[in-house]
């Protein structure tokens, strides 16, 4: 029932953790802007 909703927040949790790993020396400001794009 909730498999789209529940996949779209899979992906956006996985798209800002690689944000996250991609530029360690900001934590905070990519993993907001991974939940903006």
């Amino acid at each position: 029932m909730n498999s789209q909703r529940l996949l779209m927040l899979h992906f956006s949790y996985i798209y800002g953790l690689a944000i996250i790993y991609a530029t360690p020396q900001c934590s905070v400001s990519p993993f907001v802007d991974g939940y903006l794009v």
